[in-house]
């Protein structure tokens, strides 16, 4: 049980370090994600057509 305790307070710690902490950093954090999340679902639905092989 201790050592279950000690995970989570570990995890916690180092989520708070991760995330930014300032209001306006945190809001930008936020846009540049669901920029990055929408450029990749974008991406996603494009089909790459695969280069065609030439002969010997």
């Amino acid at each position: 049980m201790v050592v279950g305790i000690s995970l989570a307070s570990m995890l916690v710690g180092v989520l708070g370090t991760v995330f930014p902490q300032n209001s306006r950093d945190r809001l930008l954090w936020w846009r540049d994600r669901r920029r990055y999340q929408e450029k990749a679902r974008q991406h996603r639905g494009r089909a790459v057509p695969e280069p065609e092989r030439q002969g010997p």
